[in-house]
């Protein structure tokens, strides 16, 4: 095979390569063992933000002390929901365990359209659906996939279908269209 006209900026040598992830591990492992003590929300600084703005996309690659330096203004800028204070909303898990699983994630970037390219992550995601279906007490084989519906939507009707079950939900009236209405 040839390599692609201008993959050869993508190529990393190895020694670079493990000083990054070592630099990444770090960066995580300081965040993590700060977080108990750091606000859950602080200003932003807007000049540096602006400053992030204005520079836009660089014309040439930046070494990887300079990426950092963005890295640190960018990560810098946010609310923590991490944070074990941080109560407004969960958008994701984020413990050290869920870290690594995205890390995992996103270095094998599994693709689960279809069978062939995805079969052992289709299984474990249908073990899970099956598994969050038992746990809201719909009967088994709720969590089976069906040929006509995404996963996501399909976990929400079952998650519908429980609140309306338990009547927890009762002012939102008539939800999505399911087998469950």
């Amino acid at each position: 095979m040839t390599q692609q006209a201008g993959t050869e900026l993508l190529e990393i040598e190895k020694e670079d390569l493990a000083r990054m992830t070592s630099d990444v591990v770090a960066l995580c492992e300081a965040y993590r063992t700060a977080l108990r003590t750091t606000p859950v929300w602080k200003k932003q600084d807007h000049d540096v933000l602006e400053r992030v703005m204005k520079a836009g996309i660089p014309d040439e690659s930046l070494s990887w002390s300079e990426t950092k330096e963005i890295l640190h203004d960018i990560l810098g800028s946010q609310a923590h929901v991490a944070h074990p204070r941080f109560l407004a909303f969960v958008p994701s898990p984020n413990n050290a365990v869920s870290c690594l699983g995205d890390l995992l994630a996103s270095a094998y970037n599994p693709f689960t359209g279809s069978w062939l390219e995805g079969s052992g992550a289709q299984t474990v995601e249908r073990v899970v659906t099956e598994w969050l279906a038992s746990e809201v007490g719909l009967p088994a084989g709720s969590g089976e996939e069906k040929p006509h519906v995404h996963r996501f939507p399909y976990c929400e009707h079952m998650c519908y279908a429980q609140n309306r079950r338990m009547s927890v939900w009762p002012w939102l009236g008539r939800g999505p269209t399911s087998t469950f209405n």
